[in-house]
């Protein structure tokens, strides 16, 4: 009988360690789509000019200029009055798509 309980205990030991292996491995993988999908919604500087046809100079300067205008700014503005984008430690500029094509709409109603 004591030997009976150790291989049934033996037994259900490993079913878990393979079921827990198994269900760790399947949140990687959703985790490493997760990160993919993250990163495609993303544009860099570079790819944002090739999108809308400016050279990085361009860009940079409506960037900046943008934000030396809500800088100067009190009081509330459109969000999409100004290009949506964000800073890096490094100093790269990233943009959201989602908010790009909110942005293009905006200037083209506009106009």
């Amino acid at each position: 009988m004591y030997k009976k309980t150790i291989l049934f205990c033996s037994l259900m030991i490993s079913l878990s360690l393979i079921i827990g292996s198994y269900l760790i491995s399947s949140g990687m993988k959703s985790n490493a789509n997760e990160t993919l999908e993250v990163q495609s919604s993303i544009l860099t500087v570079a790819q944002l000019c090739e999108q809308l046809g400016l050279s990085e100079d361009e860009l940079i300067n409506i960037i900046e200029n943008d934000n030396h205008l809500k800088q100067k700014r009190t009081g509330m503005y459109d969000t999409y009055q100004y290009i949506p984008n964000m800073k890096l430690p490094n100093g790269d500029y990233v943009f959201l798509i989602s908010e790009i094509e909110q942005w293009v709409q905006y200037k083209s109603l506009m106009e």
